[in-house]
C-alpha cells in the first residue's frame, strides 16, 4: 500500500498528505467523476479496487487498481489527446484525495513521493500497454481465463459470480462468445458452474 510505504518511510510526510487530503468513499460501481476538483487532484487509495476502462461505444476493461499493486489515481495518467478511460470502483473503496498543488510542492522536498508519482506513471502506462498487447495476441480463452484469475485474486476465492453480460461487456465480446468459451472451458475442467457460481478448478487464488 502506497500510503503504508509512506507512513513507514516518512510519517511526516504521511501525516501532511492527510492533512491535506480529503477522503471520500466509493460504492461498487460508481465512477470516479471527471469534476473539476478531481482532475486538479491526485488520489491515494485506502481502500478497495478499480477498474480501468478504455471509453467510447464499446468500453473496454484494460486493467485494475488496488492499494496493493499501485494505489494512485491521478487522471494525468489516465487521459490525453488520444486515449480516454474512466476508472471505476468495483468494491466498497475508499479515497485521500491530495490537491496538486500540494503534490508538486511536496515533491519537492519529500524526493519519496516525486519517486512515488513517477512510478504510477509508469505503472499505468506499462499496465495500458500490456493489456493492449493482450487483446491484439491473445487468444478470447486465455483472456478469459486471465480475467477470471484477477477477479479470484481480487476476491480471494476461487468461487465467482459475476454476471454473463458483465464479463462481455468488460471483454468486448458477445455473450455468445462467453457462452462458447465457458463450454470449453468446462469441457477441459478448468471451470465448473455451480449455483450460477464460475469456480476455477486448476487456479491457486
Amino acid at each position: 500500500m502506497v500510503l503504508k510505504d509512506i507512513l513507514d518511510t516518512n510519517p511526516k510526510l504521511y501525516k501532511t498528505l492527510k492533512i491535506k487530503g480529503e477522503e471520500k468513499k466509493y460504492a461498487p460501481g460508481e465512477s470516479i467523476g471527471t469534476q473539476e476538483a478531481n482532475q486538479n487532484s491526485t488520489a491515494f487509495i485506502l481502500k478497495g479496487v478499480f477498474k480501468v476502462t478504455l471509453k467510447g461505444e464499446n468500453p473496454l476493461l484494460l486493467y485494475h487498481i488496488d492499494a496493493k499493486s499501485q494505489g494512485i489515481i491521478s487522471f494525468m495518467n489516465f487521459y490525453n489527446d488520444t486515449i480516454r478511460t474512466s476508472v471505476t470502483a468495483i468494491k466498497n473503496s475508499r479515497l485521500l484525495w491530495v490537491p496538486n498543488t500540494d503534490i508538486l510542492r511536496l515533491g519537492n522536498s519529500y524526493p519519496l513521493l516525486k519517486n512515488t508519482m513517477l512510478s504510477s506513471y509508469h505503472y499505468n502506462n506499462q499496465e495500458l500497454l500490456q493489456a493492449m498487447d493482450t487483446i491484439i495476441s491473445s487468444s478470447i480463452e486465455k483472456r478469459f481465463i486471465d480475467y477470471l484469475l484477477k477477479k479470484s485474486s481480487i476476491y480471494g476465492t476461487n468461487k465467482l459470480y459475476i454476471p454473463w453480460n458483465e464479463i462481455a461487456s468488460d471483454l468486448q465480446v458477445s455473450k455468445t462468445t462467453v457462452f462458447k468459451v465457458v463450454k470449453r472451458l468446462k469441457t477441459t475442467k478448468q471451470i465448473t458452474l455451480s449455483g450460477g457460481q464460475i469456480v476455477l478448478n486448476r487456479f491457486s487464488v
